[in-house]
């Protein structure tokens, strides 16, 4: 796996924790991305917008 599909892969991993949590309209993109390790700039290199990430996890592209 690249570095580029592990990043992906992360963010999509702690969002899934956090809606499944929390639900999908009470998260932020701050939310998922209050780690140290991604930043918001990774996340809209990955993805367009909050809903594009949650389509991607609805159909299960989790790389």
């Amino acid at each position: 796996m690249s570095k580029t599909q592990a990043i992906r892969s992360d963010i999509l991993r702690r969002a899934m924790k956090l809606i499944y949590r929390q639900g999908f309209q009470s998260k932020s993109i701050d939310d998922i991305l209050a780690t140290p390790h991604v930043t918001k700039g990774a996340f809209y290199y990955h993805f367009k917008n909050k809903e594009e990430m949650g389509i991607r996890l609805f159909l299960g592209y989790m790389n």
